[in-house]
């Protein structure tokens, strides 16, 4: 059986999604986000409210160039739960 290549994750609620350890951001070098990893938030649902990115919170932890390439993802407004695609 022919295995699926790995696209990426359709964001949903956030809580499966590891910032730093998950490849989640496209056109991202490896999908793997640069920035201070040793702050918080860690989960993709702390950036997220009401089915919108927090663009303080995405700023205040990520590089400039992360942060445009974040803020463009869509976010699942019906709260399912994330899956990879």
């Amino acid at each position: 059986m022919a295995r699926k290549a790995f696209i990426g994750w359709r964001i949903g609620d956030g809580r499966s999604i590891d910032i730093w350890r998950e490849p989640w951001v496209p056109r991202v070098t490896d999908f793997l986000l640069r920035g201070e990893r040793g702050k918080r938030p860690c989960w993709v649902s702390q950036f997220i409210w009401g089915g919108e990115w927090i663009r303080e919170v995405v700023e205040d932890v990520l590089d400039e160039e992360d942060v445009s390439k974040v803020l463009v993802l869509p976010i699942s407004c019906h709260g399912l739960s994330d899956k990879l695609i």
